[in-house]
């Protein structure tokens, strides 16, 4: 193996602001799946309560709370892949790409 090869740089470390940006968005969109997936797993939670509460006003609130909170989950995850793409875009990151997007 030549000794240039050992020299070289090591890879994945970003060097410009479009690497950093492209390995910060890369990380937030697995932020977002990893949040959208517990959403739905706990709005189908809160689905399951709602329909088993049999007229029980305090199992009503608690399954309307859980669904509360799984939206709210949801918003927050948009809002913090929006504000991601936001900052690239002030930043002057070209090729940011679209939101759900990384740039390559």
């Amino acid at each position: 193996m030549p000794l240039t090869v050992l020299a070289a740089a090591p890879t994945g470390v970003p060097r410009t602001l479009q690497d950093l940006y492209t390995v910060i968005c890369n990380a937030s969109n697995w932020f977002f799946a990893f949040v959208m997936v517990i959403a739905v797993v706990a709005f189908l939670y809160g689905a399951i309560l709602f329909f088993s509460t049999s007229g029980n006003e305090q199992q009503i609130s608690r399954a309307r709370q859980v669904i509360t909170y799984a939206l709210l989950g949801v918003a927050v995850a948009v809002l913090a892949k929006a504000f991601i793409f936001i900052i690239g875009d002030f930043l002057g990151v070209s090729d940011v790409g679209g939101l759900f997007e990384c740039a390559p």
